[in-house]
């Protein structure tokens, strides 16, 4: 049996991003433990938000090779998956974890059912999220983030009334859920003006809960860029990227929405580091390698490479990019670029 207090108590860490101490705490029951799955499935995830890859897919591999239906480790590979961007072997994952669970317990995880509906959302199969958000909210009626997700695939899928009663009944069974605040306010949205949603966000944001929000801002960055308010996006993007900087996905849109606002340097400094954490991000390349070249030029492509390679060296695609941009910096300026122009010929 999980004693509950280290338990909750690493949630709580979890949740507040404080990621180092979580890690502290679980090294000292996993070595007070050694048997525990349950905790080294608990490291292996959070290893994954920290980006430690590697040393998490060591801890998943110990733990799969004890117990190949181990719920936590089956979830924990399915994270490094997502990681690592592949979504259709996370959801692989994710199914055998939730069968595997329904053996366990007789019963999904809400856990497993809600990260599986959450990579499906994204993929646009809305229909199959929703049957397993719906099964697995049979099974935990009393679950909010459950009620919550329920509500958003209602809205997604047109049914805004139905949706718009769930959060009612969420938010006043829940009152002080930040997550059930926000996707009520993300409902009451639906079809009205921006600028009235951005009034009713900022009074949301106005208080010293709010402004910690990582979701309101999140809810206010899309919104703004919804409505076309690209500076208004970016910087509601930053402050969620300067509230939890683990938020990588926050920071890469803010460099976008600053693109499309005109604020080409703030992009570059938003999405340089985004480059140098994941060289394989093929949007963000393109995008930070355009923008470093328009307004810095080919040579300070190469010293932003050169950047991702101390990070990265065992990455055989920097060094090809490296040489490519050596390349293009080695060219001679155009005559459009030197201000000369070419002599005219003459018609024979």
């Amino acid at each position: 049996m999980v004693d509950s207090s280290p338990q909750s108590e690493i949630v709580e860490l979890k949740r507040k991003r404080r990621y180092a101490e979580a890690l502290a705490l679980l090294e000292k029951l996993v070595a007070a433990n050694p048997n525990s799955l349950y905790w080294k499935a608990s490291m292996a995830d959070l290893l994954v938000r920290m980006r430690r890859l590697d040393q998490a897919g060591c801890v998943i591999d110990e733990i799969l090779t004890e117990a190949p239906d181990h719920v936590g480790g089956l979830t924990a590979r399915a994270e490094l998956f997502l990681a690592r961007h592949d979504r259709t072997g996370a959801l692989a994952l994710l199914e055998l974890a939730l069968a595997s669970s329904r053996v366990a317990s007789g019963k999904p995880s809400a856990y497993v059912a809600r990260r599986q509906a959450q990579i499906l959302t994204q993929l646009g199969r809305l229909e199959e999220a929703a049957v397993l958000v719906s099964e697995a909210l049979d099974a935990h009626p009393g679950e909010p983030k459950l009620g919550a997700d329920m509500a958003l695939l209602l809205k997604r899928t047109g049914k805004i009334e139905a949706a718009r009663d769930l959060a009612e009944r969420l938010a006043a069974s829940h009152p002080k859920d930040p997550n059930v605040r926000r996707i009520l306010l993300e409902i009451r949205a639906e079809g009205r003006p921006p600028e009235e949603v951005s009034r009713e966000l900022d009074r949301a944001l106005s208080s010293a809960i709010g402004r910690s929000d990582l979701d309101l801002w999140t809810l206010k960055a899309r919104k703004a860029a919804e409505a076309g308010l690209w500076e208004e996006s970016a910087k509601s993007f930053l402050a969620c990227y300067r509230l939890d900087p683990t938020q990588r996905f926050a920071l890469k849109q803010a460099g976008f929405a600053f693109k499309k606002a005109g604020d080409l340097q703030s992009a570059i400094e938003c999405l340089k580091p985004c480059f140098v954490d994941d060289p394989l991000d093929l949007f963000v390349r393109n995008c930070v390698f355009s923008l470093v070249r328009s307004e810095r030029g080919p040579s300070a492509t190469v010293e932003l490479i050169d950047q991702a390679l101390g990070r990265h060296p065992e990455l055989h695609l920097l060094h090809g990019l490296k040489r490519m941009e050596q390349k293009r910096s080695a060219r001679p300026k155009t005559a459009a670029r030197s201000g000369k122009t070419r002599p005219r010929r003459e018609n024979p």
